[in-house]
């Protein structure tokens, strides 16, 4: 019997990018040695909010607005990105 995947409380880089989070460019992030919430082993991790949380996470729950707003700040990191 498998448990459930809840959301990670904590993250490590591989599974953010995996899951569809994105740090932004200068963001300061504080990384620490702990078991990561979606992979299991223990890595640098910090929080989803870190990544502009993680979309494609099966528990990933946001309302509408948020949804909208993270997908405005998703297009203008990805198009500043492109320059």
């Amino acid at each position: 019997m498998s448990k459930k995947q809840k959301y990670p409380t904590v993250v490590c880089d591989d599974c953010a990018k995996k899951y569809g989070g994105i740090m932004a460019k200068g963001h300061i992030a504080t990384f620490y040695k702990a078991k990561c919430g979606c992979c299991g082993e223990l890595k640098e991790c910090t929080e989803p909010r870190d990544y502009r949380h993680l979309p494609q996470h099966p528990d990933y729950k946001i309302n509408k607005k948020s949804s909208i707003v993270n997908e405005l700040l998703l297009a203008a990191m990805l198009a500043s990105k492109k320059k």
